[in-house]
């Protein structure tokens, strides 16, 4: 299964910033015209884009970033993740 989040809660955040960054290159080296809609009501069809990820993978991302945040050690680390990659 996956999880679907969207994306764009801050307008100003860094992903959004990269995605806009994204699609204004697609456009100029395709000549899009979903990518040419897209940008020309960015404001409103940003909000409605989201992120699909495996519940696996999130919950891995998740384990590394709180181990990290505990200053755990590679070994540890490592550890807890594949105890959240076996459920």
């Amino acid at each position: 299964m996956s999880v679907l989040k969207a994306v764009f809660g801050d307008p100003n955040a860094r992903e959004v910033k990269r995605h806009l960054q994204t699609v204004a290159r697609h456009h100029e080296l395709t000549g899009s015209r979903l990518a040419g809609y897209i940008l020309s009501d960015w404001g409103a069809v940003m909000h409605r884009i989201v992120k699909v990820m495996p519940r696996d993978y999130k919950r891995v991302l998740n384990v590394m970033q709180q181990a990290e945040a505990g200053g755990l050690s590679i070994e540890e680390a490592h550890d807890q993740v594949m105890v959240a990659a076996h459920g």
